[in-house]
C-alpha cells in the first residue's frame, strides 16, 4: 500500500481509465430491491471440475490435478476455489498457474506486496486447514486496470501439486467446497454485475466433480498407544469460612421523590435506521459517522454505535441534545460513502428515523469518499486467507471473510463518489 500512496499523483491517469471502463461496464444503478444476493436474475450455469478425477499414488510421490472453469455461457468477473482435501493424507506442495495468464484473470489473489499470486500463503494454509483457497479476478495488476468480463472455458485455471504423506493408506477424496446455494463463504463463480442488475450473482452450479484419490503400496503406520497419565489426587479444600453477618446498622434514608418536570422537553434525541449495502441478515456491531447540517453550517458531526436487526437494518445508538429543527443528515458507514438525508425534520423527543430507502454503498477502505484503486488494492491483499485475524474493512458484506463477493460490490461502486 505504501507503494500506491507514494505514487498516487502518477497512477491519475490510470485511476481515470479505470473509471471509465467502469462507467462503460456497469451503467445500472443499485436500489434496494436490487441488494438481495442471490436474487436468482440469473441461471446457474458456471461448471467446477477437476482433470484427471482418479488418481493411484504411493507415498512419498506427487501428483497433478487441474481446476477447469466453464462459465455456461455467461460473463463472469471472478471466482473463489476452495477445495478440500484430507491434510493427514496429503500435503499440497505448489499452485501452478496458467501460461500466459487469460486475458481476464490476470491476478490471483491473494498477493504479495509486489502484486504477485502469493503461493506460499495458499500452501501454508491450506496445509493447517486441509482447504485451498484462492480467487482469480478480472482485474490486471500490472497495469492496474480492470479487465473484461470472461465467458467460456479456462482448462486449466489452475493445477494443483499434491504429496502422498509417509504411511497414507486406503483413500481420499478432493472435492470443492460447496454449501449452499445462498453461502458466500464457499466455492462461488460471479457473474458480470452489467448482466445482474448490478448485483453480485453466484452462478456455480452445486459442483459434483471430485478426484478420487486411492493410496498404493503403503502399509499403515501403526501408532503407539499414548500411555495413561495418572489423575492427580485433589487436596483437600480448607473449611470454608462463614459469611459474615453485616451489623445492622443505622436505617438507610429514603430519597425524597424529585420534582416531575413540566411542559414539553426542549430537546430532542435521534435514533437513525440505516441499511448498508451487502447486508440483508444480522451482523456484528458497527460504527458510523454522523453529521447534523442546516444549510452549510454544520451543527454537530459525531461517531455512533450501530446494531442490526435480523433483516441487516443497523439502528444507532441515541443522539442526543439535538436542538428540534429540519436537518441534513449525512450518514458514513465504516467502510461506506457518505450518504445525505435532506430536510429532516426533528421534533422534541425522541425521533425514529428510517432512513433505510437509500443504501449506504460500500468500498471506502481509505475513508476519503470516493471508491478508487487505493480501497481495490487493500481488498485485493486481504483477499482469501491473507485477510487479518482481526478482520478486514474490504469484507464488505461482514460475512467474515474477503472473497469475490466483496470484490464484486468494490467494482460495481468503483469511481463513485459520497454525498456531500
Amino acid at each position: 500500500m505504501r507503494y500506491f500512496k507514494e505514487n498516487k499523483s502518477r497512477l491519475a491517469p490510470i485511476i481515470v481509465v479505470v473509471a471509465l471502463a467502469i462507467l462503460t461496464l456497469l451503467s445500472v444503478s443499485l436500489t434496494k430491491k436490487q441488494q438481495e444476493l442471490r436474487s436468482k436474475a440469473l441461471s446457474d450455469t458456471a461448471v467446477l471440475s477437476f482433470a484427471p478425477t482418479t488418481i493411484s499414488v504411493a507415498p512419498n510421490n506427487s501428483f497433478n490435478v487441474s481446476v477447469i472453469l466453464n462459465t455456461g455461457n455467461q460473463a463472469v468477473v471472478g471466482n473463489d476455489i476452495i477445495v478440500q482435501f484430507d491434510r493427514t493424507k496429503l500435503t499440497l506442495q505448489n499452485i501452478a498457474l496458467p501460461s500466459p495468464l487469460n486475458n481476464t484473470f490476470r491476478t490471483y489473489a491473494p498477493i504479495t506486496t509486489g502484486g504477485a499470486f502469493d503461493i506460499s500463503t495458499v500452501v501454508t494454509n491450506a496445509n493447517i486447514t486441509g482447504q485451498v483457497e484462492f480467487g482469480a479476478i478480472s482485474f490486471d495488476y500490472a497495469t492496474q486496470t480492470l479487465t473484461p468480463p470472461f465467458n467460456g472455458v479456462v482448462s486449466p485455471l489452475a493445477t494443483l501439486t499434491f504429496f502422498a504423506r509417509a504411511g497414507a493408506s486406503g483413500s481420499d477424496t478432493l472435492r470443492f467446497r460447496y454449501d449452499s446455494a445462498t453461502s458466500t463463504t464457499d466455492s462461488n463463480v460471479i457473474a458480470d454485475p452489467a448482466t445482474s442488475g448490478g448485483v453480485p450473482e453466484d452462478i456455480l452450479v452445486a459442483p459434483t466433480s471430485t478426484v478420487a484419490v486411492t493410496f498404493t503400496g503403503a502399509s499403515p503406520t501403526p501408532v503407539p498407544s499414548a500411555t495413561p497419565v495418572p489423575t492427580p489426587t485433589p487436596t483437600p479444600s480448607g473449611t470454608p469460612r462463614p459469611t459474615a453477618t453485616p451489623s445492622p446498622g443505622a436505617p438507610t434514608p429514603t430519597p425524597s421523590p424529585l420534582p416531575t418536570p413540566s411542559g414539553s422537553p426542549t430537546t430532542a434525541s435521534i435514533i437513525l435506521q440505516v441499511q448498508l449495502e451487502g447486508v440483508t441478515v444480522q451482523r456484528p456491531d458497527k460504527t458510523a459517522t454522523v453529521t447534523l447540517r442546516q444549510g452549510s453550517t454544520v451543527v454537530r458531526t459525531t461517531t455512533v454505535t450501530m446494531s442490526a436487526n435480523a433483516a441487516g437494518i443497523y439502528s444507532t445508538t441515541p443522539i442526543t441534545n439535538v436542538t428540534p429543527g429540519t436537518y441534513d443528515i449525512l450518514v458514513k458507514g465504516p467502510a461506506h460513502l457518505t450518504r445525505l438525508f435532506s430536510n429532516q425534520t426533528i421534533n422534541s423527543g425522541t425521533n425514529t428515523k428510517n432512513l433505510t430507502a437509500l443504501l449506504l454503498l460500500t468500498g471506502d477502505i481509505f475513508p476519503n469518499d470516493r471508491i478508487d484503486i487505493f480501497d481495490y488494492s487493500q481488498l485485493v491483499a486481504d483477499f482469501g486467507p491473507r485477510m487479518p485475524t482481526a478482520g478486514s474493512l474490504a469484507d464488505f458484506d461482514l460475512d467474515g471473510d474477503v472473497d469475490i463477493f466483496d470484490y464484486s460490490f468494490l467494482v460495481g461502486n468503483f469511481n463513485k463518489t459520497g454525498d456531500q
